[in-house]
């Protein structure tokens, strides 16, 4: 058993149901958390007879979809806000947010499956606008999927399912450095995007002033 699986055990032995709502209340809108160990640690109780995997997994889905939908209305309450002061042109958020709000469906189902994507997946589509029921559908549906797979999953095929948390977290690695590479581009970009613009007019003004 992993060290962060044994920490998240030890936290439930002490605070039962009430430790592992918290843990995953509170990683699902974006405060960092193992609430994935946490589920993960509430499913081998259970399977020992410390737990029951029912109420493990009722308490673990109403966290997980109470704390993504708590997130997304801190988004549509701030999300506009700090969208507003990037450097990008209004076109290009108009668009992000229309693509967001056609295939943000997926996006919600399937990004608690993986660590940094869940922690803001609610506060990404309030930001972006995702209408509240397709968010809520979603959200649900992700929610009972991850509880699932993870708790129910564990709980009865321990050695599968731990066999394959264990790729997953090298599959985390390099999806953190994908992230990375990707915001870094997306930054430079815009700033290459602004330095272009800028040249342009400078430009511009350049020429005008030799015609005068």
């Amino acid at each position: 058993m992993s060290h962060v699986l044994i920490i998240a055990r030890h936290w439930l032995d002490i605070y039962g149901y009430a430790g592992l709502f918290g843990t995953l209340f509170v990683e699902s809108f974006g405060i960092p958390a193992p609430g994935q160990a946490s589920l993960m640690a509430a499913a081998l109780l259970a399977k020992n007879g410390d737990m029951n995997i029912g109420s493990v997994l009722i308490t673990a889905w109403i966290a997980a979809f109470g704390g993504d939908t708590l997130g997304y209305l801190i988004g549509r309450r701030w999300g506009q806000k700090v969208l507003s002061r990037l450097p990008v042109s209004q076109s290009v958020l108009e668009r992000v947010e229309s693509s967001y709000q056609k295939y943000g469906g997926l996006v919600v189902l399937f990004a608690r499956f993986v660590d940094g994507f869940r922690q803001i997946n609610g506060i990404a589509a309030g930001s972006l606008g995702m209408a509240w029921q397709t968010f809520l559908l979603f959200n649900a549906a992700g929610a009972l999927l991850w509880c699932t797979i993870w708790g129910l999953g564990l709980y009865y095929a321990a050695d599968s399912i731990m066999h394959a948390w264990q790729w997953m977290q090298l599959l985390h690695i390099y999806g953190w450095i994908t992230v990375g590479v990707l915001l870094s581009s997306g930054v430079l970009l815009i700033v290459y995007r602004i330095w272009r613009a800028n040249n342009g007019r400078n430009r511009k003004m350049q020429k005008g002033c030799n015609d005068e």
